[in-house]
């Protein structure tokens, strides 16, 4: 499975990359823009009209064209311009041609490697951050209950503080989905529109969520309650219309969805139940289950990230799916 053989490699692995990759790169430069000294084999680049070449490393006089010996251009030999006979021209082209080739195919392997690691280093980069923000799930609660004691006996009524853990599993459940987007964009058509709308949406989302990490990784809340449930609220549309995409096969934004109507054990659309817009809806959604939560925490039934009664996991799981294969 992609998914253990990407987490189980070492960082040691893929040491030294960049640095192999920029050497190809230099190597497949030198052969299109210079040439080897006949003598030393030092690259030199041509920068004057004439055909006498000498290396500045070991003084070696030789000919631009045909690579020979400067001193055998001379009368007695053909003259200085029998290297410009199809014979001799040929045979150094080939030579540089199977150069260039060689060049070119471990130029190529190492652009797929830096490929590679791009989406490598993403998929590793929401990893790392999934493992720090779990720890926010503990401090989220220590941050509830001294909300909870501060706010006591203003409203005459325990204070609804559970939007703060609510972010958090918000959070949490984004950063999985991104964290395995990016193995299923690297086996995407490149420079596809498919490619392209998905890296669109992908980078869309990555940026209301890192929003959100900003508002609630911090010792002390200084984001006013209804900015955090809005930038969870946005974090939780922006990743169901990412699911939503995928599983269409990253359909075009643009194309028109099918008409929902209400039916039994359906869903409604936010203009039919006198939603201003569909932003609107999201978070009234969302309050809502703000509020089955906190019923349930009363009662002693405490949900876990994990927990499938959860209905907004359902979306998790079929991530977890789609992006397998």
């Amino acid at each position: 499975m992609w998914l253990a053989e990407v987490t189980e490699m070492r960082p040691q692995e893929l040491a030294g990359v960049s640095e192999a990759y920029e050497d190809a790169a230099n190597c497949l430069w030198l052969l299109s823009n210079a040439k080897p000294c006949a003598n030393c084999k030092s690259p030199i680049q041509k920068n004057e009209g004439c055909n006498h070449m000498q290396c500045a490393k070991c003084k070696y006089d030789f000919c631009w064209i045909c690579l020979e010996e400067w001193k055998k251009h001379s009368s007695s030999t053909g003259g200085y311009y029998r290297c410009t006979r199809y014979e001799v021209i040929n045979q150094v082209e080939e030579q540089n041609k199977d150069m260039t080739v060689e060049a070119e195919k471990k130029h190529k392997g190492f652009q797929e490697l830096d490929r590679f690691m791009h989406y490598y280093t993403r998929f590793k980069n929401h990893e790392h951050s999934y493992q720090l923000e779990q720890r926010l799930l503990k401090t989220a609660k220590d941050k509830m209950e001294q909300l909870s004691r501060a706010l006591s006996g203003r409203d005459g009524g325990p204070p609804d503080t559970t939007f703060i853990e609510d972010a958090v599993l918000e959070l949490l459940k984004t950063r999985s989905i991104l964290k395995c987007s990016y193995p299923y964009g690297f086996f995407l058509e490149i420079k596809s529109t498919k490619k392209e709308i998905f890296e669109l949406m992908q980078t869309d989302l990555e940026m209301v969520t890192e929003d959100l990490a900003q508002k609630v990784n911090r010792p002390y809340l200084r984001t006013p309650r209804h900015k955090i449930i809005r930038a969870a609220c946005l974090v939780q549309q922006k990743r169901q219309e990412f699911l939503a995409s995928v599983a269409r096969g990253v359909a075009p934004s643009d194309s028109p969805e099918a008409p929902r109507r209400s039916f039994g054990g359906g869903t409604w659309d936010w203009e039919y139940l006198g939603f201003a817009s569909p932003e609107e809806y999201a978070e009234f959604q969302y309050r809502r289950r703000h509020r089955d939560r906190q019923q349930r925490r009363q009662r002693g039934d405490i949900p876990h990230l994990d927990d499938p009664s959860d209905s907004t996991l359902a979306d998790t799981q079929e991530m977890g799916g789609g992006l397998t294969d």
